[in-house]
């Protein structure tokens, strides 16, 4: 399964198969959003990663963030970013599930990021 990879000498993003190079993949679901904007998109299983990544230009991939259900946030490249501020996380599950239709967001709290997820799968379907 290919993935994008960051070639530091060239500086450009190059498709690569990570479990053959013994990377480790973030587990899934995972969710997805493009720095600067706020609408996030939920991946329950790793095919469905691929063909999105796959129908990117890979010069988009940079831009790229993956959550996992723990909050750790990963770039494009899947390299280990850190933990998102659950309050960050937060606003984007709300502002997504506005894009989306959902009336009264305001009034939902999130007190992990579990809760998040289970919002987001249910209107992924």
């Amino acid at each position: 399964m290919a993935y994008s990879e960051i070639d530091e000498e060239q500086g450009t993003l190059q498709k690569a198969d990570y479990f053959q190079k013994g990377m480790i993949m973030p587990s899934f679901p995972i969710l997805c959003f493009t720095v600067g904007f706020d609408e996030i998109s939920y991946f329950a299983k790793q095919t469905t990663l691929n063909e999105y990544l796959e129908s990117l230009p890979t010069s988009m991939h940079q831009d790229l963030r993956l959550v996992c259900q723990n909050g750790m946030e990963y770039d494009g490249a899947f390299n280990p970013l850190g933990q998102v501020p659950l309050e960050d996380f937060s606003h984007k599950v709300k502002h997504t599930l506005v894009l989306e239709g959902q009336c009264c967001i305001d009034k939902v709290q999130l007190n992990d990021y579990d809760q998040g997820f289970a919002l987001l799968a249910e209107f992924a379907q």
